[in-house]
C-alpha cells in the first residue's frame, strides 16, 4: 500500500491514460487497467476485491446487457434491408409537426 496525495495520484493516473491512448489501446481497457492497478497500489489487495464486485454488478446488470442488443438488431435491421420495408413514410411529417408546436398542443392531422 503507497500514500500518494491525491494530486500524484490523478497525474499518474493521467500520464497512464496519455500512455495508453498513444500506445493504441482502447480506452476502457486502459482506464479499467488504470483503476485495477490504482485500487491495489492505494488499498491493496482489498481494492480488486472492491473492483471485481463492481465488475461483476455491472455484467449482471439487465439494463446494461440490454442496450448493446438494442444497437446489434438496430445494425440487423439496417443491414438486411428490412428496414426499409417498415411503414415509416409519415416520419418526415411527424418530425415538421414537432417542430411546429407552440406550448405543448399537438396538431392533428385530418
Amino acid at each position: 500500500m503507497i500514500d500518494l496525495s491525491p494530486e500524484t495520484v490523478v497525474f499518474l493516473m493521467f500520464i497512464g491514460i496519455l500512455g495508453g491512448l498513444a500506445l493504441g489501446h482502447p480506452v476502457a481497457f486502459i482506464m479499467g487497467g488504470l483503476a485495477t492497478i490504482f485500487a491495489y497500489l492505494g488499498w491493496g489487495p482489498q481494492g480488486t476485491y472492491l473492483f471485481q464486485g463492481r465488475a461483476f454488478d455491472s455484467t449482471t446488470n439487465n439494463i446494461l446487457i440490454a442496450i448493446p442488443q438494442f444497437v446489434l438488431m438496430a445494425s440487423f435491421l439496417g443491414k438486411s434491408g428490412i428496414g426499409r420495408a417498415l411503414p415509416f413514410d409519415d416520419a418526415p411529417f411527424r418530425a415538421d409537426q414537432r417542430r411546429h408546436r407552440v406550448g405543448g398542443d399537438r396538431h392533428v392531422r385530418h
